[in-house]
């Protein structure tokens, strides 16, 4: 927690950092999450990702199908 012990001490000085001092000096408790801001360019990224490993999840399941059918056959 020495990060925790640094920002108090930035506090107790008086120095102009106060909204980020004040940020990590808090108690923590419990986990954190840190999320960064998405713009749209990031956005339609990931829709076109999650249509592609839609599109991949359809292949897959016919290639099994085929293999399996082939496994059969011989």
């Amino acid at each position: 927690m020495e990060v925790k012990h640094r920002c108090d001490q930035v506090l107790e000085l008086g120095f102009p950092l106060g909204g980020l001092a004040k940020l990590f000096a808090q108690d923590w408790e419990g986990d954190v999450t840190v999320v960064m801001p998405a713009t749209l360019s990031q956005v339609c990224a990931q829709e076109q990702l999650n249509t592609l490993c839609f599109i991949c999840r359809k292949e897959i399941s016919s290639v099994i199908e085929n293999c399996e059918e082939f496994i059969y056959i011989i």
